[in-house]
């Protein structure tokens, strides 16, 4: 299948020290960071927003592959107790980056469902679109406009 470009109408706004006001198709979202992190912790952190992105993506794909096949499933929870954040020092402008090395996902479904059943959920689930993107990576054009 080719690709396709879908508008995202995603935008973010810097308010006031790490805080963001973000806007995605008619929501509304407040990003900061933790107090640790020097933040006021008045919303998520865009590491927090990202691994949300991944269990709901699992979760939304699975209970849509389930009620499309007819298993009986009950319910479904995703989980990511656990993630690896790596620090790298660089040169340039940036002194260091930091990215998510590593998630770990637990995935509770409750329901009369075969083990057959379950495994087909797992994978379906390690290939939700959230998935697929952190597996592969994601091209990123960037413009940085300067206006007077």
């Amino acid at each position: 299948m080719p690709t396709r470009t879908i508008a995202a109408n995603v935008s973010a706004r810097h308010v006031v020290r790490d805080q963001v006001q973000v806007e995605m198709g008619g929501h509304s979202m407040l990003i900061d960071h933790p107090v640790e992190m020097d933040g006021d912790d008045l919303g998520p952190s865009p590491v927090l927003i990202l691994l949300a992105a991944l269990a709901g993506c699992k979760a939304v794909t699975v209970a849509r592959y389930a009620r499309r096949k007819g298993y009986p499933l009950e319910s479904i929870e995703v989980r990511i107790p656990a993630f690896d954040l790596d620090h790298h020092r660089i040169d340039g402008p940036v002194h260091a980056v930091m990215r998510v090395s590593g998630a770990e996902t637990v995935i509770e479904l409750t329901g009369p469902i075969t083990e057959e059943q379950r495994q087909e959920l797992e994978a379906v689930a390690h290939s939700c679109p959230v998935s697929e993107t952190l597996r592969r990576g994601v091209a990123i054009e960037q413009q940085v406009l300067l206006r007077e």
